[in-house]
């Protein structure tokens, strides 16, 4: 278990968009810091279509909310239950 393992909430993070739809520039803007480097991680994971105007592919500044949530505890009798 890491230390992040205990923490829920959402992380915001700005990044630019390439042209073949790579995020790069990546910088938080809030979040609880121990759950920044796993949505950056997750960020870098992720391919996205490239922006286009006018049919042109483009970069452009975006930015996307990870939001980081505990599951919900079970019961000792759901537990015991086949």
């Amino acid at each position: 278990m890491c230390s992040s393992d205990l923490i829920q909430g959402s992380v915001v993070l700005t990044f630019l968009l390439t042209k073949t739809g790579e995020p790069t520039e990546i910088r938080p803007l809030s979040g609880h810091p121990m759950l920044v480097p796993n949505a950056i991680d997750a960020l870098n994971q992720t391919r996205f279509k490239p922006h286009l105007v006018h049919g042109v592919p483009t970069a452009v500044r975006t930015m996307m909310t990870f939001n980081f949530t505990l599951p919900e505890p079970s019961s000792p009798e759901s537990a015991s239950k086949p």
